[in-house]
Parts: C-alpha cells; structure tokens; sequence
C-alpha cells in the first residue's frame, strides 16, 4: 500500500501569508493538493501542518485524512518529511510513500498516477519528477527508504537522498512542477497564467 504524505507547515515567510491558502483555479493550494491525493484513491493521505496550523485547518476540508503536527517546523523541511513518515510506524501495510508539496499548484492525479505506475514495475526504486533539469517532488520512496527519510533536518529535503541513490532513481516528467509559489511575484504570475 501506499501513503501520500503533503508537507504544508511551512511559514510562507518570503510570500508574507499563507501560501497553503492562496487560491488558484477556485480552490486553495492545500485543498487542490489534499483532493489530489483522496481522488488517486492509493492509500491514506496524511497531511502535516505547523506553522499557521490552526488558521489552515480552519479553512481547509480534512475529511478522510490523517493531520499531523509539526511542532519543529520552524527548523525546516527535513523535520516535516520526518514527522510523516515517522507516523507510518502505526501502519505496517504502507511500503511506499509518495511526498508532496503544497505549494506546487498543478500537482494532480496524473502526476501521482505516473509515479505510482512507475513504482508497479519496480518497487525498490525511488520515483522522482523531473522538470526543467531538475529533479524533485512529488517524489515516492520505497520502504527501505523510510529510516534515511526520518533523519533527515534542518532544510534539507528528500532530494540528497535521492542524489545519494542514483542507481535506484527512476524519473518521470512533470513539466509543470517548475512552478511553485514562494513569492507574492510567483503567484501573480500562476494567476495571470505567465
């Protein structure tokens, strides 16, 4: 089975409010991300907040998933990825986890149907998104994988244990994964669709 795991505890210090709030094609990032997830129907979608988390709660449909605290989250990514996955102990079915961002507007079923189907031909390999040269979220990750996810601080991302483990990297296109929103600037572009 496999668990979607969306990270969206960050303080959106650089955008100046929320981003899991901001509204694109009539929904919010988050709810677009979380719909995204129940809607590809793989396993149970967990979804850890931290910073502003009662504010996003509040606005946000969470019917069907599991809400995970960050209390760490000012420490950075890394502490995120590592709360979700700590929190597939409980669930010894899950053998592979797929890791969203909620700040990449145009995540959806066919991206994580891609990496799913990838991962069906072989279960061992991490299965990254590659776009404009770059490789990243949403990204799955075997099992084996899962004790290096959950040490991982700080900023540091998933991505160093997938440049440690390039032999056991599969990339699949997701052109669109380029765009994410950090900045007032990068969200007037995604609404004027630049």
């Amino acid at each position: 089975m496999i668990a979607i795991i969306i990270l969206a505890a960050g303080a959106s210090r650089r955008l100046g409010k929320p981003k899991q709030l901001l509204v694109f094609e009539g929904k919010t990032l988050i709810q677009n991300s979380i719909d995204s997830a129940l809607s590809s129907k793989i396993g149970p979608v967990f979804l850890v907040v931290g910073s502003n988390a009662q504010e996003i709660i509040g606005a946000t449909n969470v019917t069907g998933i599991h809400v995970l605290t960050n209390s760490k989250w000012e420490h950075g990514i890394g502490s995120s990825i590592s709360v979700g996955i700590c929190a597939l102990k409980d669930h010894p079915e899950i053998d592979r986890a797929i890791i969203v961002l909620c700040d990449q507007p145009y995540v959806n079923t066919s991206i994580i149907a891609k990496l799913v189907d990838a991962s069906a031909r072989d279960k061992n390999l991490i299965i990254a998104s590659q776009y404009n040269g770059a490789t990243g979220c949403p990204a799955l990750f075997p099992k084996r994988f899962f004790q290096d996810l959950i040490a991982l601080s700080g900023n540091q991302g998933a991505k160093r244990i997938m440049m440690n483990n390039k032999e056991n990297l599969h990339l699949v296109d997701f052109a669109k994964g380029i765009i994410d929103i950090d900045t007032p600037q990068d969200y007037n572009k995604l609404i004027a669709g630049k």
